[in-house]
């Protein structure tokens, strides 16, 4: 366990490194409900409805597969670089998503639709590393004793998030629309696209101020296991977006998923039991 008093972090440091994880934190409670929102509108423009479920589940997949690497890397590599990097992707994720059909059918990517599947994955894949990491620097800087007020205000976040989601993202859906010349950005583009300041605050006072906190050290990653827990979570989750959907739950897709997901998470347990680092640990 790293002691905070080691670390001989100033009142100023915590203060503003609390302020830009309170930003992180907010920014990816806020996605989580301001999207919803905009839906209608979003497959309305880019003609999408049968890759609805696709724009969550995509951001759901690679969110959860990437918690417990993000956390293997930041006791490895460092608490912050490993945050750094989790904003920067989730930005550039938001930023596309923002931009999907704007240019048309593109090669790969396809359609407007087909490309907001493609970056929410890509935000996604981001976002793994906001929460996980912010606790993880939290834990770092406090003591035990502290932690739980800490983790309680934090928690509040997203109760706000809860409410303020829905509000900003129909405001920005219905009355965002704006002109610039002959061009139009469309008012959802917005919900995207407000995560860019917010974002690049936190990233400023993330860069500038927080501290180095765990140098990292040795050791190596457990790339089994890593395989295994995004298998695990994958099938998983596709079965619980396409079930009752797309096929039957006694489909056999759907059964075939849920095996896939139940055998994969067995050898996983069993992998990570004689693993001399197991992925599954975060040590804080």
């Amino acid at each position: 366990m790293n002691d905070s008093s080691e670390l001989q972090i100033t009142s100023a440091e915590k203060r503003l490194t609390l302020a830009a994880l309170a930003v992180v934190v907010l920014l990816s409670a806020l996605d989580q409900t301001i999207v919803a929102t905009a839906m209608p509108r979003i497959i309305e423009q880019l003609q999408g409805l049968s890759m609805y479920a696709w724009v969550t589940t995509a951001y759901m997949l690679t969110s959860t597969v990437s918690v417990p690497l993000y956390g293997k890397l930041s006791d490895q590599y460092g608490r912050k670089p490993i945050l750094i990097l989790g904003v920067v992707v989730f930005l550039v994720g938001s930023a596309l998503c923002g931009l999907s059909g704007e240019f048309g059918s593109l090669p790969v990517l396809g359609d407007g639709m087909m490309q907001l599947v493609v970056f929410r994955a890509l935000q996604g894949l981001g976002a793994g590393a906001l929460m996980t990491v912010s606790f993880a620097v939290m834990a770092d800087m406090y003591p035990p004793r502290e932690r739980g007020r800490l983790f309680g205000v934090f928690g509040s976040v997203f109760g706000l998030a809860t409410v303020v989601g829905p509000f900003i993202g129909g405001f920005f859906t219905d009355h965002g629309t704006v002109t610039l010349g002959a061009y139009e950005i469309a008012g959802w583009r917005w919900v995207f696209y407000v995560n860019l300041p917010l974002g690049a605050l936190a990233l400023f006072m993330i860069v500038h101020r927080m501290p180095a906190l765990r140098k990292g050290g040795g050791g190596s990653i457990d790339y089994l296991g890593a395989v295994l827990i995004v298998l695990t979570a994958a099938t998983l989750l596709l079965g619980l977006t396409l079930g009752g959907t797309h096929y039957a739950w006694d489909s056999p897709h759907i059964l075939g998923l849920f095996a896939v997901s139940a055998v994969s998470l067995g050898i996983f347990i069993w992998v990570e039991g004689r693993a001399r680092e197991p992925l599954s640990l975060i040590h804080i």
